[in-house]
């Protein structure tokens, strides 16, 4: 066989070799847990859009209050702060919740 001959065989091995690997799920961006990898994203996407609807919650909530309310003239001072802090660890909770999840894809993609 000449030389061009044996290149073209080489190239059609490749391309065989390339394929198969195709067919089996090897060239996925994350091989064989790629299916699963993107659920973990669309979960993670999924928990980034409640923690953004609460924050606008928050941020509403917190506008709809009067600007001129001193927060010490709350009839209920204690009640005022504690509802505040609750609002915060909500948001606190879904936070971390977000980081635990991109900590286990991270895991994921590693492996």
């Amino acid at each position: 066989a000449t030389e061009n001959e044996r290149a073209l065989m080489y190239l059609d091995d490749e391309f065989q070799n390339i394929r198969e690997s195709y067919e089996r799920g090897e060239m996925r961006a994350f091989g064989s847990k790629q299916d699963a990898i993107m659920l973990m994203f669309s979960d993670i996407r999924q928990k980034q859009a409640q923690l953004a609807m609460k924050q606008v919650s928050m941020l509403g909530e917190m506008m709809s209050e009067s600007d001129a309310d001193d927060f010490m003239e709350h009839p209920d001072v204690a009640q005022h702060a504690k509802s505040k802090e609750e609002a915060m660890n909500v948001v606190t909770n879904m936070l971390e919740d977000i980081c635990g999840s991109m900590m286990n894809l991270n895991q994921m993609t590693r492996k």
